[in-house]
């Protein structure tokens, strides 16, 4: 299933957001700080970017950030449940 973000979502994107931004897809790390902002915009606003949690048998597994202003979509599934 594939959902909104609600406020309750925000330790797992930021826990989701992190295996990501750590990987070998990425040259470097980004701060914490910058998925917290993130995530709080898309709590407060979805004009310009909006988040999606994708959930399988009750656990969310990834999610999916869409920002309308560049057209981009990051789609993110994490490796371990």
């Amino acid at each position: 299933m594939i959902r909104k973000f609600v406020p309750e979502d925000r330790e797992d994107y930021i826990r989701f957001s992190t295996e990501f931004y750590n990987s070998s897809a990425v040259d470097k790390p980004v701060p914490r700080e910058h998925f917290e902002q993130g995530f709080d915009e898309m709590m407060r606003s979805d004009v310009y970017v909006q988040g999606y949690m994708l959930v399988c048998d009750g656990n969310n597994v990834g999610y999916c950030v869409t920002m309308k202003t560049y057209s981009v979509c990051l789609l993110y599934t994490s490796p371990s449940p």
